[in-house]
């Protein structure tokens, strides 16, 4: 009986001594292949060998993923993550998952990676690997207006709502307001926000981004309001993979970084696209009136030095008045008065046209004018002796010495109009100095009014130097 017992007893210890070196063997190989595994990452490989780029999202989160009318995944974040695919050349599908079990979903492999508004924290890091940041947030409240709450301070005692596993729901809990409310959790933002209409809850805790898309979007502006908070701290948003897929984050981060490069660019030529249309509308306004101005004052001069009795008064009269109120006034009064006179409503761009031309001409004139009777009684008489035609005599003889006199008043003229083009936005015109305006108060910079103080003076520096070459050309003139 004992040897019997003996025998079973060490036969035990045999089985039990086999099942110990099969589970270390086990271990063993376990051990092996996941070192082997680690040191090998076979994750963008995947994601190429199989043509398919699977994001994880939740589909109830606008403006980062949402379902459009057709009940398609659209949003800021999809949009950027399809572009990542395309410059992978694989397809691309948006999954939508269940957000308190995102890390259950990137665990076992069914997303590369969960890309939709998902915030850096440093109790994530642990456990995914996290792209370089790409957009700034942070958690607000989001109130009824007709609850009276205007304050962080008025929330105690209030329910608070919030995503469950949501960035906001973790900042809410590691916050000094937790246990001062009654927090309640919820599958997704837009159950949360009706139940907020309802009054169900007093309060959400709702990042900024969505809140903003949600009153613009939805119209419920009107209903409902944002209340910015010290408690809840800012965050950023990033994309998550798992652990050991440095090579599918690092070829993401790349195409990001690429996204980024382009759009500085494209941000940069919009800026230049800001400053060029002002810049074409100033020089517009420069010429246009040189246009019509110039040979309106020919015109005027020419009846004043005719004396013609009735038109001689009458051009006077307007070079007076042109003359003697400021141009900022003429231009109020070719704007508004036609509506209220003639109920003709004149274009703002044209109205500032005709407003430099009729007021530029009137100094013109008289510069054309004092030019003319400055000539000496004998240029006349000379080319009478000599037979020459009066054409040939106003032409050939009178107007290049009439414009050796006028050139030095002629052209200071001309100077003031390129700063006078300025006015042009006392009836809303955006030209240069407007719009450099407009970017000082922006930018709390003066660095665009010095630019467009640049241009002005380079615009002078150039028709200074052009009127000195015509100087020149006129200089073979005596007078």
């Amino acid at each position: 009986m004992k040897r019997n017992f003996v025998v079973r007893y060490g036969a035990t210890r045999v089985i039990f001594a086999l099942i110990a070196v099969l589970v270390f063997s086990f271990e063993l190989v376990s051990c092996s292949k996941k070192s082997g595994s680690a040191s090998q990452d076979n994750s963008l490989s995947n994601v190429k060998s199989r043509n398919m780029f699977i994001i994880g999202l939740d589909d109830s989160f606008p403006p980062m993923g949402y379902r459009n009318e057709n009940n398609e995944i659209v949003g800021f974040d999809v949009d950027l993550a399809k572009e990542a695919a395309k410059r992978m050349s694989v397809g691309f599908k948006a999954q939508a998952i269940d957000w308190d079990a995102k890390e259950m979903e990137i665990a076992s492999g069914n997303i590369d990676c969960i890309w939709n508004g998902f915030t850096i924290t440093d109790e994530r890091k642990k456990n995914l690997l996290f792209s370089d940041p790409y957009l700034n947030n942070e958690q607000v409240f989001l109130v009824t207006k007709k609850s009276g709450i205007k304050s962080e301070a008025q929330l105690t005692g209030k329910k608070i709502g919030m995503q469950t596993g949501s960035s906001g729901a973790e900042s809410y809990a590691n916050s000094s307001l937790k246990g001062k409310n009654t927090a309640v959790e919820y599958k997704d933002f837009l159950i949360a926000i009706m139940d907020l209409r309802s009054g169900g809850i007093d309060a959400l805790v709702i990042d900024s981004i969505v809140a903003g898309a949600q009153l613009r979007e939805s119209g419920i502006s009107d209903e409902l309001t944002v209340i910015r908070s010290s408690q809840l701290p800012a965050e950023q948003f990033g994309i998550g993979f798992r652990k050991g897929d440095t090579a599918l984050r690092n070829e993401v981060q790349k195409h990001l970084n690429d996204m980024r490069s382009r759009l500085a660019s494209l941000i940069r030529f919009e800026r230049m696209l800001l400053y060029l249309q002002p810049l074409l509308t100033s020089i517009s306004v420069f010429f246009l009136t040189l246009i019509f101005a110039v040979p309106l004052g020919c015109g005027i001069a020419i009846f004043r030095i005719r004396k013609i009795p009735f038109l001689s008064v009458l051009f006077r009269v307007f070079i007076d008045i042109m003359r003697g109120t400021p141009l900022i006034l003429q231009l109020l009064f070719f704007y508004f008065i036609p509506p209220f006179v003639f109920h003709v409503n004149v274009d703002r761009f044209l109205s500032v046209i005709m407003t430099f031309s009729v007021n530029y001409a009137a100094y013109f004139a008289e510069i054309f004018r004092s030019g003319y009777i400055s000539l000496p009684s004998g240029q006349f008489e000379a080319c009478k002796v000599r037979g020459l035609s009066k054409p040939f005599s106003f032409f050939r003889v009178y107007v290049p010495q009439i414009a050796k006199r006028i050139m030095p008043a002629f052209s200071g003229e001309v100077v003031t109009l390129v700063k006078d083009t300025a006015l042009s936005s006392t009836l809303g015109v955006m030209e240069l100095f407007a719009i450099a305006r407009k970017r000082s108060s922006a930018m709390f910079s003066v660095v665009p009014i010095v630019g467009a103080g640049i241009f002005y003076f380079a615009f002078n520096a150039i028709v200074a130097f052009v009127f000195s070459l015509i100087e020149k050309r006129f200089g073979k003139y005596k007078i």
